[in-house]
């Protein structure tokens, strides 16, 4: 019986790589169950930004106007919504043609003041 060392250096691992921002994808597909999966996964994907531009899910989904998307990425733990892209734009200010996507944002950074309206900011109860 011959034993035969094998040199691990020359096999490469060919399974497929999910770079962290393939959330945005997701995200601006709708895809609710692929935004998970990724997540469940890797939970620190939920604020990961793409190389050149710095765009996170939050961002694509606001900008979008995918209101349902921004809502639930907003209810996953650690998401953050003061990150700025490349150009210094959160993702408040990618969704500022949407009303109810600005009151999103704005109800997961203040939770203890109601939205009234968009441009007069959160009022107390």
């Amino acid at each position: 019986m011959s034993s035969q060392k094998i040199n691990h250096k020359f096999y490469i691992d060919l399974r497929p790589v999910k770079p962290d921002y393939d959330i945005i994808a997701r995200a601006l597909e709708n895809d609710f169950e692929g935004v998970d999966e990724i997540l469940a996964d890797n939970p620190r994907a939920i604020n990961s930004q793409r190389p050149r531009t710095g765009i996170t899910a939050l961002m694509a989904a606001a900008g979008g106007g995918l209101s349902a998307m921004v809502d639930h990425l907003l209810s996953k733990p650690g998401i953050d919504t003061e990150i700025r892209d490349g150009f210094g734009k959160t993702a408040m200010e990618h969704g500022r043609h949407f009303p109810n996507i600005v009151g999103s944002i704005m109800s997961s950074r203040h939770p203890n003041m109601k939205w009234k309206e968009p441009r007069l900011g959160p009022v107390p109860d």
